[in-house]
């Protein structure tokens, strides 16, 4: 099925402003609606879903650009509206900013069973049944979801560009060695985690998660790197972590969007506001 929403891609944010506003001003009809998303992986993913009338923003500045332009610069204007990751946020800040269901746009399509399933059929060649490696991942990232976790909401100031989760799997032993990481946080931070941290993280690594929990707070990049490192074990072929997640995209269909929370908020949305987003 052909697409024609129309992208603005690379704009400053004084050149988005100024574009939403032009549009909106030769928009006598109200015919459209205009949706800023956070990255291109975001425009790939949600353009198959959209009506053709609407126009797609990719923000200067991820999750925040799309915030201060939908809830702060247009707040009183209904048409438009921002998808972003939840991440470790509890609330959107604007009944106009949506969420992905769970913490990111991967995990919602890691969640459902079909779609990871499908993927793993292509990119995995070992053992493992999908629901047991997608919790093998989880598990062994969980140390790593939890730093991050608290790094958000506890303050913690950890820096994490740099990691390197392959660099640090153990094939023989089918483990993240975790010293690898918090070493590599401890050097990128240039500051050890100290005592108190080390009590938190161990404490809540001692508690059990479950699925949503993992989903909830795993990071979708992580995820997609670790699966990425353990399919390359089996294929050899140098498959990589943007690979994981184009093959998500490419098979989460719109019977599958209709399953998620963020198509029922999107839709009760149309409805309250006598606009049109979804196709």
């Amino acid at each position: 099925m052909q697409n024609n929403n129309s992208i603005r891609s690379n704009l400053s944010k004084a050149d988005m402003i100024s574009d939403i506003r032009l549009c909106l001003g030769g928009d006598i009809k109200r015919e459209h609606t205009y949706l800023l998303v956070e990255g291109d992986d975001d425009v790939k993913f949600i353009r198959p879903f959209l009506s053709e009338n609407v126009y797609i923003y990719e923000s200067f500045d991820g999750k925040n650009g799309v915030e201060e332009i939908v809830a702060n610069i247009f707040e009183r204007n209904e048409r438009v509206i921002g998808i972003r990751d939840k991440d470790y946020q509890i609330e959107p800040i604007s009944n106009k900013v949506f969420y992905y269901d769970f913490c990111c746009m991967e995990m919602m399509l890691i969640s459902n069973d079909d779609v990871f399933e499908e993927v793993c059929s292509e990119c995995y060649e070992g053992e493992r049944n999908f629901s047991d490696l997608r919790l093998k991942i989880f598990r062994e990232l969980k140390f790593l979801s939890i730093i991050r976790l608290y790094n958000e909401t506890r303050g913690w100031e950890r820096k994490f560009k740099g990691i390197s989760i392959s660099a640090a799997w153990s094939e023989e032993e089918e483990k993240i060695d975790k010293s690898i990481i918090i070493n590599k946080i401890n050097s990128i931070t240039n500051s050890s985690i100290q005592v108190e941290m080390e009590k938190e993280i161990s404490d809540q690594l001692e508690k059990d998660w479950n699925l949503e929990d993992f989903l909830n707070y795993t990071q979708g990049h992580d995820f997609a790197n670790l699966m990425a490192t353990i399919c390359n074990i089996h294929k050899k072929r140098g498959i990589k972590n943007i690979d994981i997640e184009s093959n998500l995209r490419c098979c989460f269909r719109y019977n599958d969007l209709k399953q998620t929370k963020l198509y029922s908020n999107l839709i009760e949305y149309e409805n309250e506001n006598n606009i049109k987003i979804l196709r």
